[in-house]
């Protein structure tokens, strides 16, 4: 088992149940990862308060809605510098190109270091190895910050 003082934490935001349920029980497999699931922006928003978070994992659209809330959430974590730098894996079902366009548009930060999409369906050793990578580039001196807006 791994050391809880090495364990990960890793929000797992998607309004699909199923789906947020399919991706943190993956993770949870693999030893170091503590991996929390929310359904909305604004429950994601309290749990990064609340919490030392490394990684977010962020479904882009929630339900039907044409705003895409995860990008809402990612533009929202920019603007503050406790949140700025945490990696964020997007995942979706639009083509990577058009919400990698999107969040430039939104001025979200997309540099490899810290921000990847990833389209459903997705290959798992490839997510697993977009979570590792993330988490290995991350700054943990603005990742751990509990206080938020």
């Amino acid at each position: 088992m791994a050391d809880p003082q090495e364990e990960k934490t890793v929000l797992v935001v998607d309004d699909d149940p199923a789906w947020s349920q399919f991706v943190a029980d993956y993770l949870s497999k693999a030893p170091g990862y503590r991996v929390v699931t929310v359904r909305s922006v604004e429950d994601a928003l309290q749990r990064l308060r609340a919490e030392t978070i490394q990684l977010v994992v962020l479904d882009v659209l929630f339900g039907d809605q044409m705003d895409p809330e995860g990008i809402t959430l990612a533009t929202t974590m920019s603007q503050h510098d406790e949140w700025r730098l945490l990696p964020v894996l997007f995942l979706t079902v639009h083509p990577a190109d058009e919400v990698r366009r999107e969040l430039k548009e939104k001025s979200v930060p997309v540099s490899s270091e810290h921000v990847r999409v990833m389209s459903k369906p997705f290959d798992f050793p490839d997510f697993r190895r977009n979570v590792e990578e993330l988490l290995r580039a991350r700054s943990p001196h603005l990742c751990g910050d509990k206080e938020g807006p």
